[in-house]
């Protein structure tokens, strides 16, 4: 009972990693171990020291290794994270254990081989990692004042992004305390193998090494480690020293002064930094940048990242995937980098692997696309196509659409531009009801953009998102929207929506062939453009073809509700390779003087602003969306605006057939006193009508006859009613045909209903509801928008 409650009580501690298999090869006393924390999210590694007791000089030492290691911060020195001492083992009998948990590592050796870098990689890898363990040495030298003591290839690990490190602490001691009996250099000396000691520490000649200079022991070292690295395996005695063969010439005269016999006149690792040629290499030239990018100015960073996409083809690139990529990536994220430094990220990480990228990469793509640069979106909608297939669907949907929708309605045409040509990379990844609730009133905009290209465009980006849009959606939108294209005044847009309505013929029915698309086409049979009247031609032939197989089934008594046509949308070409404007340039992008003058509007200047949040190009919708599908209820107000308006106007006709009467009652009376005897009188129901109402046309009654149901289709080449009805923005009422008399003015009572004067033998003819004011301008009629419903 008392056993069990002690252990209760027990301090022994809790060790909170988990070991698992070990390197082979490790420095000094210690087992370098793989590991992880208890819950297994982040990898480190161990190292394990277990001597025989605590009064064993090498628990002393690593205990100071532990130590100096927790207060030494270097980027090339590993880092530190935890150390636990256990003087008495867990099981009966084993010694005091002491842990140090790190970042995860990977001894030198064992990285190199997994590399098996060749030619001019290893060349420039080998030069990075020099440079850093000596950068490493010369801070203990120079800086701290320290001795390390056992410089060599062992004491040397890589991380993750391939950065060298210096560990093995243990005998690291001030360069003032060498002498004294205390010193862990000199209670270790005996573990460091010979060929690694100076002539002066194989005596043990601390006196002398008191008074040489700091770096006269780790100099040594330094050369042991270069003759290690470049011959592939450990020194096994002091002779192989002499072996200059396998070194680089670069290197040599500063390899013999690191080795000079006189501690005093070995080599400073701090002026081999400076003044050795084999670091003036492009790759470590790269590395420096990147890490001191925050010092450097914005022309510098410009000029810098235009060549970076040249400098990379030549980089060793497992280097250049583990070390410059996250630099440039980290640079961007915190916009210490320009935008032009996103082609060479992506230039660098397209050779990762598929979850490499995921996992590297995307996070940082995200990101970006909230930046309120517009420099950065640019970038990102002009290489949208090199990483839009790493980002799965529920991201692109949920995240980057949302912010790549901002760019629809940019005041910059040249973002315009390219976030349109961007909508057919990203339309496999949307969801259906985000493309017909959202991206379509998108594009129903920019079909009456200013700039003629990309009204051209966005028929064409229309026939093309066919496939992603649902038949029912393709049956309302693809019609209306390419209809209103051979409107436009740009031939270019004219050509495309007859391209587009051949290669969608599969959505079209034989009555619209016949009561639409060859009436409306046919005009353009003698169209001034050449490629117009081409497509015109093609259209009248393909759809008349249509026809005829709907005539040969009607004959036959098969079914007409097949579909007339099984050939699948084939994906079009842009009718316009690219608007010109001086913005791109502005961007960071080039621009084309040919299209400048191919587009009618010319270049729009760059703006100095951030680029639009997502609210602030939220479309303005033109009626009430009751059903939220993204679009005007016009149809559902058809019946309650009739109504309204019906009501209205006979009001207005009782009101003026008592003012008649009034009138005609005092001008009798009148009369009666003033005229003689038997002349006429004017009758209240006279045939010429009063303008009570001031509009410029009589107040005959006429008779309304409408109904609530949806009006018949006329179709003409001129003109087209649309199918559905919709409120008139500008008179606030329905619009109706101009009477056959004088018209009225521009801008004046075509709306109301009930004014027009009509005679008796006057033939009625069907009303014509339109949404929109017909003009030969560069915007069509309609908005085809106002036909989507659930």
């Amino acid at each position: 009972m008392f056993k069990s409650l002690s252990g209760l009580f027990s301090t022994a501690p809790v060790f909170p990693y988990t070991l698992e298999e070990p390197y082979e090869t490790s420095w000094g006393n210690w087992t370098h171990f793989r590991g992880k924390t208890k819950d297994g999210e982040l990898p480190v590694s161990i190292f394990k020291c277990n001597p025989p007791s605590i009064d064993d000089p090498v628990w002393l030492i690593a205990k100071n290794g532990a130590k100096r290691l927790k207060t030494l911060r270097h980027p090339n020195v590993v880092e530190f994270k935890e150390s636990i001492e256990i003087e008495q083992g867990e099981k009966s009998g084993e010694g005091p254990v002491i842990y140090i948990i790190t970042e995860p590592v990977t001894p030198l050796d064992e990285r190199l081989s997994s590399l098996d870098l060749k030619g001019n990689d290893k060349s420039q890898y080998y030069a990075v990692g020099i440079h850093q363990v000596t950068k490493a040495v010369s801070f203990l030298n120079n800086d701290c004042k320290l001795v390390h003591g056992n410089v060599c290839l062992k004491s040397v690990v890589v991380t993750a992004t391939l950065d060298w490190k210096l560990h093995g602490f243990d005998l690291l001691t001030e360069i003032d305390n060498l002498a004294t009996d205390d010193s862990s250099l000199k209670l270790g000396c005996d573990m460091v193998a010979d060929m690694y000691k100076p002539e002066e520490l194989r005596q043990k000649n601390f006196d002398l090494l008191k008074q040489s200079p700091p770096w006269a022991v780790d100099a040594w070292g330094l050369g042991c480690f270069f003759q290690e690295l470049f011959r592939g395996s450990p020194l096994t005695a002091p002779s192989q020293l002499r072996d200059t063969n396998v070194l680089p010439e670069l290197v040599m005269k500063d390899y013999t002064r690191l080795l000079g016999s006189q501690p005093t006149r070995r080599l400073n690792p701090a002026k081999l930094l400076d003044t050795n040629e084999y670091f003036q290499n492009k790759l470590l030239d790269t590395m420096s940048f990147l890490e001191n990018l925050a010092l450097k100015d914005s022309s510098e960073k410009d000029q810098f990242f235009r060549k970076l996409s040249t400098v990379v083809k030549t980089m060793c690139r497992p280097i250049a995937e583990a070390k410059v990529l996250p630099l440039v990536g980290s640079a961007l994220e915190f916009g210490a980098a320009p935008a032009l430094a996103l082609g060479p990220y992506l230039q660098i990480a397209k050779a990762l692997p598929a979850d490499e990228y995921v996992s590297k990469c995307v996070p940082t793509i995200v990101k970006l696309w909230g930046s309120q640069d517009r420099a950065v979106r640019v970038q990102l909608l002009t290489h949208l196509e090199s990483y839009a297939e790493h980002i799965s669907a529920d991201i692109m949907d949920e995240k980057v659409f949302l912010c790549l929708a901002t760019g629809y309605g940019d005041s910059t045409a040249y973002v315009r531009e390219l976030t349109l040509k961007a909508t057919l990379v990203i339309a496999p990844k949307l969801k259906e009801r985000t493309i017909n609730q959202h991206l379509l009133k998108h594009l129903s905009k920019l079909q009456v953009d200013e700039e003629s290209a990309i009204r051209a465009n966005t028929t064409i980006a229309l026939a093309n998102l066919a496939q992603y849009m649902g038949e029912a959606t393709c049956k309302r939108v693809l019609l209306n929207a390419f209809t209103r294209a051979l409107k436009d005044t740009f031939a270019p847009t004219r050509a495309a929506a007859m391209a587009s309505m051949v290669a969608t013929q599969k959505y079209f029915e034989a009555l619209e062939a016949a009561q639409r698309i060859i009436p409306l086409t046919a005009p353009l049979l003698v169209d001034a453009d050449k490629e117009v009247r081409t497509n015109a031609f093609l259209v009248v032939t393909t759809f008349t073809e249509m026809l005829k197989t709907h005539a040969a089934r009607v004959e036959k008594g098969e079914s007409t509700t097949a579909p007339l046509s099984e050939e699948k949308s084939t994906l079009l070409g842009w009718a316009v390779k690219s608007i010109a404007s001086t913005s791109a340039s502005a961007l960071g992008m080039g621009g084309s003087s040919a299209a400048e003058e191919k587009s009618e509007e010319g270049a729009v200047s760059a703006a100095a602003r951030p680029a639009p949040t997502p609210e602030a190009v939220e479309p303005q919708e033109g009626g009430d969306d009751d059903n939220d599908e993204g679009w005007e209820d016009d149809e559902e107000e058809l019946a309650a605006q009739i109504q309204e308006e019906e009501a209205q106007a006979r009001a207005r006709l009782a009101s003026a057939s008592a003012a008649r009467s009034k009138a005609a009652s005092s001008s009798a009376s009148r009369t009666s006193r003033t005229s003689a005897p038997g002349a006429p009188t004017s009758s209240a129901g006279g045939s010429e009508d009063a303008d009570t109402d001031g509009d410029g046309w009589g107040d005959l009654e006429v008779e309304v006859q409408r109904t609530t149901s949806a009006p018949q289709i006329h179709a003409s080449p001129s003109t087209r009613p649309p199918s559905g009805m919709k409120k008139n923005s500008s008179a606030g009422g329905l619009k109706l045909p101009s009477p056959t008399k004088s018209p009225p003015q521009a801008g004046r009572g075509r709306g109301r209903l009930g004014a027009s004067k009509l005679t008796s033998t006057s033939e009625k003819k069907p009303m014509k509801l339109g949404a929109s004011k017909l003009t030969s301008g560069t915007k069509p009629d309609l908005d085809w928008s106002s036909f989507l419903d659930d």
